[in-house]
């Protein structure tokens, strides 16, 4: 879950700092915004195990039932 949140999340960050509306905030969200992600990109390290070399994070969805 947490790489898909590093994937996906920029893309509606993005969409959110497009559409903002105040042009002298922008900077400041796009600020908050970087270090949310960067936050959730440490707890992804963080879980990262060194001494594997199996697929870590794995994330298994049944896309047709």
């Amino acid at each position: 879950m947490l790489l898909s949140t590093v994937i996906f999340l920029p893309i509606v960050f993005a969409l959110v700092i497009t559409f903002w509306p105040q042009d002298r905030t922008i900077r400041h969200l796009a600020f908050g915004f970087s270090l949310v992600e960067f936050l959730i990109s440490l707890m992804v390290l963080s879980q990262f195990d060194i001494s594997s070399a199996r697929l870590q994070m794995v994330e298994k969805v049944s896309w047709i039932d």
